[in-house]
């Protein structure tokens, strides 16, 4: 179906979650308050940077430091437990794996983000790519810093999308898919959901809290990229009072 939510948990006291949710939320003031600076409403306008992204009004996706010890041990986690199902659809290569780590961030949805519209994380020559070769695949790895209930402010996935024809994802995307298709699972904090980069998805509106989710993404192979979700340029590249 494009997605599940895996049965092991990595392994963290809740209190280190709660403490990682703390250094994200802290860490996305910081650079929330370094693109003020610069003149752009943090908020309103839409930007992406190598550091942090605007995925809609209210909900940012952004990178970690990478010296963060408990971040990198929840990194290393998280790939522990997805990889072997990784490998299992895409075996080694002469005994070299292909899977390859490509990014690491946390996305937050704050209190009054509305619900996204369906959308896929990968161009649309990813889809023909990967509709011609079974090979061609990157992957997310989702693990919430908050417990998650079902159809509540979680994401809602459009099961079975990722299988769609290529030409499907290159036109308007219907607002309201096949009833039965339509899952926005429970994950508790710490679990691990994983999902196909085709497919179809949004962020359920985020109506009385704050939603914290670390995100991992995995490639196939060396020929994968995704081009879409991140700028080469950082903040710093920009003066004060530029926007």
């Amino acid at each position: 179906k494009g997605y599940a939510v895996l049965d092991d948990k990595v392994h963290m006291d809740p209190s280190d979650l709660q403490e990682l949710h703390r250094r994200a939320t802290s860490r996305l003031d910081d650079l929330l308050g370094r693109i003020w600076l610069r003149g752009a409403d943090p908020e309103d306008r839409w930007y992406m940077f190598s550091e942090v992204a605007t995925r809609q009004r209210l909900r940012w996706d952004f990178q970690m430091p990478s010296d963060d010890e408990l971040w990198t041990r929840l990194c290393d986690e998280a790939l522990t437990i997805a990889k072997p199902v990784f490998e299992y659809l895409h075996p080694a290569a002469d005994g070299v794996s292909r899977l390859r780590h490509m990014v690491s961030s946390v996305v937050i949805s704050r209190k009054g983000a509305n619900v996204q519209h369906w959308h896929s994380d990968c161009a649309a020559d990813h889809h023909t790519k990967a509709a011609q070769d079974s090979d061609f695949r990157i992957y997310n790895i989702f693990v919430p810093l908050v417990d998650i209930a079902k159809d509540s402010d979680g994401t809602q996935f459009w099961s079975k999308s990722h299988s769609l024809p290529p030409s499907f994802f290159q036109g308007n995307i219907p607002f309201n898919p096949p009833a039965d298709l339509v899952d926005s699972p429970a994950c508790s904090a710490g679990g691990v959901l994983i999902s196909d980069y085709r497919i179809l998805h949004r962020g359920l509106p985020n109506i009385g809290r704050e939603r914290p989710v670390a995100q991992f993404v995995i490639g196939v192979g060396t020929e994968v990229a995704d081009n879409i979700n991140w700028c080469p340029y950082g903040i710093d590249d920009f003066p004060p009072g530029y926007f």
